[in-house]
């Protein structure tokens, strides 16, 4: 991306934009300048809305496949330096699996495969999931109340499966 080697990616077909942190911009060099000024809103997938700070559009070169996307530039903390959307998979003609953490792609020497770090991946994972399950780490296994998180009984108990499986799956490693 932009002549550099950039980790922590999330791909997302659920996205309809391709996000970058301002934050990685800064890490590459590139001043805000060349940032264009134009806020567009974007809701999350909880519901949350936030506003960007503007758009860019950079090089991304992908295993043998070379385009020019456009970003929207946003200005909040997040562990991934940048979210594939739908534009990059779509004009790439891209095929993500969440299965097989992994993307192929056609290029002109046949399709690529690029597989996820799963090390990273179940980092990446967790760091996102610690606003819905920092409760159930402390020593008291608090439950949020509806008005702290605005999750129902249904929904804590499907956050704590998922914790227990994330936890009982550590020491485990798949390969594809």
């Amino acid at each position: 991306m932009a002549n550099h080697n950039v980790r922590r990616i999330l791909v997302d077909g659920g996205s309809s934009v391709n996000i970058i942190q301002l934050e990685t911009l800064m890490k590459l060099n590139i001043l805000e300048d060349e940032i264009l000024k134009k806020s567009s809103v974007l809701v999350e997938f909880s519901g949350e809305v936030k506003n960007t700070v503007g758009e860019i559009k950079l090089y991304v070169y992908i295993e043998g496949v070379n385009s020019i996307q456009s970003f929207c530039v946003m200005d909040s903390l997040s562990y991934y330096n940048a979210i594939l959307g739908c534009p990059l998979i779509h004009s790439t003609k891209a095929v993500p699996s969440t299965y097989h953490q992994c993307i192929k792609m056609p290029t002109t020497w046949g399709v690529v495969k690029i597989a996820s770090d799963k090390k990273e991946a179940k980092d990446c994972y967790t760091f996102s999931m610690k606003p819905f399950f920092q409760a159930y780490t402390t020593k008291k296994k608090k439950v949020c109340t509806r008005e702290e998180c605005d999750h129902t009984p249904e929904k804590n108990a499907i956050i704590q499966e998922e914790v227990e499986r994330c936890n009982l799956s550590e020491s485990r490693q798949y390969d594809v």
